[in-house]
């Protein structure tokens, strides 16, 4: 509810821009702060501009994701919970997001949609990224997870693929932590000894282990900063066509584009 409106927030904020006196008030994620800045900033003729990083002016939950599936339509809890953020993004003046995929989406359900707009992608510096290694076209692949484990990342549908690899020489690797039962149950689940759990391990040790490095994000996802990391070292990717990852998944070496309920047989770059 302090989403919607929340004075206290709102007073201090008000109290730094009448100190600071900006010409231009740069917002991102106002999740506990409310939008009411917007309306303040705006009766002080100060230009706003927004970044979108993720879905909290649509979703309470800021995903646009429940029960395992994309919300293609907004539940009621929803449109009660976000309709003072919708009213007030009239208020802004340009924004920003890091694909082009959550700006349309915004615009789909009637927020922004006469604001300018233009993506900004996250900052991947390649300048000095290694040469790409190349992908054995014979022998031993090492694919890799790396991330949240949980269910919205797509784990389920990596470990049910590559259970149905038959190669020996193949291994998957996963990366990350999750809730413990639930990490527990999965590997119950999935006993094959192909597949190693690394826990949370340094990023460039684990990238510098895998051969092709597998985005499997069943929500829609804005931009990964997996597929950042992995265009900044080279790597081959299979990434899912959710959210915003297509976006700069061609600039990635070998990458392919793979539904979010990946075909059993995978293509490898």
């Amino acid at each position: 509810m302090r989403d919607r409106r929340n004075p206290a927030a709102t007073r201090d904020l008000v109290a730094l821009i009448d100190r600071i006196r900006p010409d231009v008030l740069h917002t991102n994620n106002l999740q506990g702060f409310s939008t009411e800045i917007w309306a303040e900033a705006k009766r002080r003729g100060i230009r706003i501009v927004h970044t979108l990083r993720d879905y909290s002016l649509l979703c309470a939950r800021a995903s646009l994701y429940r029960a395992g599936h994309d919300c293609v339509r907004r539940c009621v809890d929803c449109k009660l919970l976000t309709g003072r953020k919708k009213d007030n993004s009239v208020l802004v003046d340009a924004v920003a997001s890091n694909s082009q995929y959550v700006i349309d989406t915004h615009r789909r359900h009637g927020y922004f949609s006469a604001t300018d707009a233009r993506v900004i992608f996250n900052i991947a510096d390649v300048r000095s990224a290694p040469t790409p290694a190349a992908v054995p076209e014979q022998g031993g692949l090492t694919f890799g997870f790396i991330g949240r484990v949980e269910p919205e990342k797509g784990i389920e549908v990596v470990l049910a693929a590559f259970a149905r690899l038959e190669r020996p020489d193949w291994q998957l690797v996963v990366a990350g932590a999750g809730k413990g039962s639930y990490v527990a149950e999965l590997r119950a689940r999935y006993p094959d000894p192909r597949i190693r759990w690394l826990g949370f391990v340094n990023a460039d040790d684990f990238y510098a282990g895998v051969d092709v490095v597998i985005i499997s994000s069943t929500w829609p996802e804005p931009l990964p900063r997996t597929m950042i990391d992995c265009l900044a070292r080279g790597k081959a990717v299979i990434y899912s066509d959710a959210g915003g990852t297509p976006e700069i998944g061609h600039l990635a070496p070998s990458a392919r584009s793979m539904p979010r309920t990946m075909p059993p047989r995978w293509r490898t770059g």
